[in-house]
């Protein structure tokens, strides 16, 4: 269900409100006892809209980014003191009252609300991010607190204010004062609201996302937002002495505008010193990514071990950084940096020495090489001073290499570059891992495309159609358990009398038992044309199993030859399930004798394989079926078994061979469901009509 609001269905909920508190106010205003002008009242209706729609967010400001937010709300600052200050400062507050204005001012008061409200709007984007639980409930009680000044001011009159002298007392309006003992009515809402402002004026949590370039930008732009906002405040008495509204207003934001400006000033100042941390960290999360990047992009171990040295370097400030990948009993130098290949040759072999300590340990600082005795030697040849770190690769307990880091300085390591470098260490050493899988994967890719296409080639082998026969309806199916698998069954038209039927089971699963069952059809296709007998049929392919397949291989077969018009079939089983006659809604499995085919020399298996007739009848049906549908398993390891076949079946006994042939798959595939088949499934289904 969508519950998104579409912007005509807002706009159409925001009128009929701000319709309601026109009305309201009106009602409102009207019922005080002091006299109210008309202006005065349209004032005070158009400060409580504007208050009332301060408490939807603006999405598209929600979108802009921390610089261009700042630009809009200097400029917006700018403008309000330079309208205050040109434009309404030559009305002076002894002589003027509201009256006496010329009505070229109302557009201006109109003006400075709306560029009011727009300063909290502003200001608001910056409180609600990364807002907590009581974000929202601090900003509306101060919304609250300034509608409830504007009623106070409305409903006392226009001497309410100027009790209280804002230009030539600025000291008045500031909280240290009214909570010192101002406990005028005016001062008291100012209190209020400046306790609420300061509270909302907490939530600067966007200092720390600042780069220490941001950060000193941003502190003279709330240095200069802090002088604009004192200078608005004080130059508000202006504004007063000609509406009380608009001066409620206006004073209202330029307090929020004064004191959040001051406390993103202080933020910023404190969170100063230690600004080049945040650009650090932004530096290591970069190379961390690129590093990511680098793991999806590229599967070679040298390309890839020559972009981690360059992220490694840059990560830690190392002047020369390089890979070894362990290769049987010995190190690969496989990528380095900062060194020509002949001397970092010559420094990996002086720090094999370190190799030893590696093994018992994740990584290694050596801050002075000149004292160490592990790295002495070799520093003395090469270097004044030099710092040196070790990590060593390992990925799920595997040892695959080290990474090495070193820096023309003492002391050039810290625990915390210690803490990257590993962490560093175990991307590189997930990135060759993954490397590895992804050849595997490729390979198994190309394998699953050999089973696809030996998959297809199987089906074809499967009959394309059913036998057009006027005495029965015959038709099969196979489920194979893998891509590809070793059952088989096939329609042989010998003649317009004759058809055979076979359905086998070559041993095991998978490419070789579908080969092995295709090299069968097509012997058993060219004896059906010269042998009419099903025993034969059978002993020849027994000989070819013996001769052709491997020696742990067999195969087990029912061959039938099915004569129309006696409606007579005749079949030999070579290790086979039995077939299964549908006769008046019972079912009664029908066996011959006989070893699987490949299980024994021609002699023994000739010996006891025999043949066996049924003299079928209308609505008769035959199913021939393999182990795979009796085997069949539940989650719980049962069996599908032959005691449930046949109950299926008996259910079938009206049904034609489609219907047959989707309820069997139907019950083999429920019965099964939530589990890999382990066996191919096949059936031949045969109706008389």
């Amino acid at each position: 269900m969508n519950l998104k609001i579409d912007k005509k269905s807002k706009l159409w909920f925001y009128i009929p409100v701000i319709i309601v508190i026109f009305v309201a106010s009106a009602l409102l205003i009207k019922s005080f006892p002091v006299e109210i002008s008309v202006t005065e009242m349209l004032f005070g209706q158009i400060s409580i809209v504007l208050i009332y729609l301060l408490s939807f967010n603006r999405v598209w400001l929600l979108r802009m980014n921390l610089f261009h937010r700042f630009v809009l709300f200097g400029f917006t600052l700018f403008v309000l003191y330079t309208l205050i200050d040109r434009t309404l400062y030559s009305v002076t507050y002894e002589s003027t009252k509201f009256s006496d204005v010329s009505r070229v001012y109302i557009p201006a008061l109109v003006l400075i609300m709306i560029i009011s409200w727009f300063v909290f709007i502003l200001i608001k984007s910056l409180v609600f991010m990364q807002q907590s639980k009581t974000t929202l409930r601090n900003f509306r009680i101060l919304l609250f607190l300034i509608i409830a000044r504007v009623i106070a001011v409305l409903a006392d009159g226009s001497d309410f204010v100027n009790n209280v002298d804002l230009q030539n007392n600025f000291f008045n309006t500031s909280p240290i004062n009214i909570a010192l003992g101002m406990f005028e009515p005016e001062s008291f809402f100012i209190f209020l609201i400046v306790s609420l402002i300061i509270m909302n004026s907490f939530r600067v949590k966007w200092i720390h996302y600042l780069n220490k370039r941001d950060k000193i930008l941003s502190l003279f732009a709330f240095f200069i937002f802090t002088v604009l906002s004192a200078r608005i405040v004080y130059n508000s008495q202006s504004v007063f002495n000609m509406s009380n509204i608009t001066g409620v207003f206006l004073h209202s934001a330029a307090l929020f505008s004064l004191i959040y400006s001051l406390m993103s000033f202080t933020g910023i100042l404190f969170l100063l010193p230690s600004a080049g941390i945040l650009d650090k960290r932004i530096r290591e999360v970069k190379s961390f990514q690129q590093l990511s990047s680098t793991v999806s992009s590229i599967f070679e171990p040298d390309a890839l071990c020559e972009k981690a040295v360059e992220l490694a370097a840059q990560i830690s400030g190392s002047n020369v950084v390089w890979i070894e990948l362990k290769q049987g009993d010995d190190f690969r130098i496989t990528a380095s940096k900062g060194l020509n290949a002949d001397r970092i040759n010559l420094l990996s072999k002086e720090c094999r020495k370190i190799h030893d300590r590696l093994q018992h340990n994740k990584s290694l600082i050596i801050n002075d090489c000149r004292r160490e005795r592990l790295t002495k030697d070799f520093v003395k040849k090469w270097f004044k001073e030099c710092s040196l770190i070790a990590v060593k690769l390992v990925y799920k307990d595997k040892y695959i290499g080290h990474v090495f880091g070193l820096k023309y300085i003492r002391y050039g390591y810290t625990d915390e570059i210690r803490a990257l470098f590993e962490a560093f260490a175990y991307q590189i050493s997930m990135a060759l891992e993954n490397a590895d899988l992804v050849k595997l994967t490729i390979e198994q890719q190309i394998y699953r495309e050999e089973l696809r296409v030996a998959h297809e080639a199987q089906m074809r082998l499967l009959p394309g159609s059913k036998p057009d026969n006027k005495t029965a309806d015959i038709d099969g199916f196979c489920m194979t358990a893998n891509e590809i698998g070793g059952d088989l069954y096939d329609f042989i038209c010998v003649n317009d009398d004759r058809i055979d039927i076979l359905v086998g089971d070559v041993s095991g699963k998978g490419a070789s038992s579908a080969f092995y069952m295709a090299e069968l059809k097509g012997v058993l296709l060219a004896l059906s044309r010269y042998v009419d007998s099903p025993t034969e049929i059978m002993v020849q392919a027994n000989n070819f199993v013996r001769q052709s397949l491997e020696k742990n291989m067999f195969a087990t077969m029912v061959y039938c030859i099915f004569i129309p018009s006696k409606k007579v079939l005749h079949f030999a089983r070579a290790g086979h399930p039995p077939v299964m006659l549908i006769r008046n809604g019972k079912v009664e499995p029908v066996d011959s004798s006989g070893l699987g085919l490949g299980m024994a020399d021609e002699d023994d298996f000739s010996k006891f394989l025999s043949v066996n007739k049924i003299k079928l009848r209308k609505n008769d049906a035959v199913v021939i079926y393999t182990d795979g549908i009796t085997e069949a398993r539940d989650r719980h390891g049962n069996e599908f078994g032959e005691e449930r076949l046949v109950e299926l079946l008996a259910k079938c006994s009206d049904f034609n061979t489609e219907q047959i042939i989707e309820t069997i798959k139907k019950e083999i595939s429920d019965f099964s469901k939530g589990t890999h088949r382990h066996d191919d499934a096949t059936a031949v289904v045969m109706k008389i009509l």
